[in-house]
This record gives structure tokens, C-alpha cells and sequence, in this order.
């Protein structure tokens, strides 16, 4: 329910098509094939590189 709502929003706010567009998202991982602590990893150090260098957010 929460995702039909959260995609209602990025339809009428931005004109997006929904949350299954990658582009969406900085960094996409399977918790399912990889390690939870390796998960972790990867999102620390994604989140640590994204405050040393800002990028762009998604397309509009």
C-alpha cells in the first residue's frame, strides 16, 4: 500500500514513472545474495562519498 501511495506521489509531484525506475536510486543492493555486513559496508561507504561529492539527484 505504502509504494502505490509513494508512487502516486512521483507520478503527480514529478511525472515519474514509479520506484522500479533505477534511476531513482544512488545505489541498489540484493540483501538477498550479499552479506548483510557487506551491505552495510557499501552503504556507508556509498553514503560517505556522496557528502564528499554531491552528485545530481534523478532526472526530471
Amino acid at each position: 500500500m505504502a509504494d502505490t501511495r509513494e508512487n502516486g506521489h512521483l507520478r503527480r509531484a514529478y511525472g515519474a514513472d514509479g520506484l522500479d525506475d533505477p534511476c531513482w536510486y544512488h545505489l541498489i543492493l540484493d540483501s538477498t545474495a550479499i552479506d548483510l555486513d557487506d551491505c552495510v559496508e557499501q552503504i556507508t561507504a556509498a553514503a560517505r562519498a556522496r557528502v564528499r561529492r554531491p552528485g545530481p539527484g534523478p532526472p526530471i
